[in-house]
């Protein structure tokens, strides 16, 4: 199952990738220009320290997965008793927790959390 799981995810990803930076052409345009602003060529070998040097590109994947979770919801199960917002949980409870709910949750963002902002962790929120 993990080895689907794996292989599902990463091509969910990939789809949403190409997805946004189809819709948002200046994303696009910023992320070709980004290799010619540090010399990469076609013949370039990617190494880590290259790739690490992309940090644009690295943003807008993590918005992208934030935005558009490759996973629904994912579940835990309670270690303990609890009580959350008067709901009480009772240890060995299974919890779901909705990935994209929790990655647009207002509380936790200033700017608009229901908008795709490429730059969104390359300022401080």
């Amino acid at each position: 199952m993990s080895i689907l799981a794996s292989f599902e995810t990463t091509s969910t990803a990939l789809s949403w990738f190409i997805f946004y930076l189809s819709k948002y052409l200046e994303i696009q345009q910023k992320i070709k220009n980004k290799p010619k602003k540090h010399n990469l060529i076609d013949k370039t070998h990617l190494i880590q320290d290259i790739l690490d040097s992309l940090i644009y590109v690295e943003y807008v994947s993590k918005e992208i997965l934030s935005y558009a979770p490759t996973t629904g919801e994912f579940a835990r199960a309670a270690t303990c008793d609890n009580m959350t917002d008067d709901v009480p949980i009772s240890k060995g409870d299974t919890i779901v927790i909705a990935s994209q709910n929790l990655h647009q949750d207002p509380r936790y963002w200033k700017y608009d959390s229901t908008k795709f902002i490429s730059e969104r962790l390359l300022n401080e929120d």
